[in-house]
């Protein structure tokens, strides 16, 4: 059953960041974002309207995720990114430590 819109609903609606203005326009800038399919195939969104649904994650990245730990919470983790192959990241734990995660399973680590 199709959903029927009515004026006044708040929606979301997936595209991909092409550039952030926001980063050099501070709190007045815009991010242009790409949207496959629409008519205007393009907008400027104030980030605070934005949800990230995936981040991109790229070689070299620092990213953190966590472990479930069975009995106990889970352990959070971080590590830089060294290859990326078929939706999986190899991580560098340091220390001599390495491990492989899903790509929609990490997020980077922000500053």
């Amino acid at each position: 059953m199709a959903i029927k819109f009515r004026a006044g609903d708040v929606v979301s609606v997936q595209g991909t960041v092409t550039y952030n203005y926001a980063e050099e326009d501070g709190d007045d800038g815009h991010v242009h974002v790409e949207i496959p399919g629409a008519i205007r195939s393009d907008a400027y969104i104030k980030p605070q309207m934005l949800t990230v649904v995936q981040q991109t994650i790229v070689i070299g990245d620092l990213v953190k995720f966590t472990v479930p730990v069975p009995g106990e919470e889970p352990c959070s983790m971080d590590g830089r990114v060294l290859a990326i192959s078929d939706g999986h990241a190899w991580i560098d734990l340091g220390g001599g430590e390495y491990c492989t995660r899903m790509l929609t399973s990490i997020e980077r680590a922000e500053g």
